[in-house]
């Protein structure tokens, strides 16, 4: 099936930038936004479970963050500040505990004069991987901000 061209549907045209995305396709700027404007709502259909679901949006969330942290750890030169900083929010939303957004968070912040928000989001990360994990987070704040992403 398909939808009329005057409908407008967020979820096929996030499957359609990842679908672009892992053809080798690279992304327009617009799009990239959207992309962006359309992940913010959350993970696919929220707290609903089922069987059938649950492998679906694993799949999904998979792909997103295959996608953003792509962004993040090779696009980012091309990229400003303000719009890494959607990408890393975004990329926690699917996935808390993301090294790679933490990273590419913290070094944008550091970069904008905001340090103590910086280690403010670091410690809400250490205190939420020690709680999930039962161990420690391996890089300290000052490694985390030479870390390269």
């Amino acid at each position: 099936w398909e939808l009329d061209p005057s409908v407008s549907c967020d979820y096929c045209f996030v499957k359609g930038v990842l679908k672009q995305f892992r053809q080798g396709g690279a992304s327009e700027a617009e799009d990239l936004k959207r992309l962006l404007f359309c992940l913010r709502k959350g993970p696919l259909v929220g707290d609903q479970t089922g069987d059938w679901l649950d492998a679906y949006k694993e799949r999904f969330t998979g792909d997103v963050v295959d996608f953003l942290e792509y962004q993040l750890r090779v696009e980012h030169d091309k990229m400003e500040a303000g719009f890494l900083l959607d990408v890393a929010n975004t990329l926690l939303l699917f996935e808390r505990l993301n090294e790679c957004a933490l990273v590419g968070k913290c070094q944008v912040l550091v970069k904008a004069g905001k340090n103590s928000l910086a280690l403010e989001v670091y410690d809400s990360f250490c205190k939420l991987y020690s709680k999930s994990y039962g161990e420690a987070f391996m890089l300290s704040f000052p490694k985390l901000l030479k870390h390269k992403l």
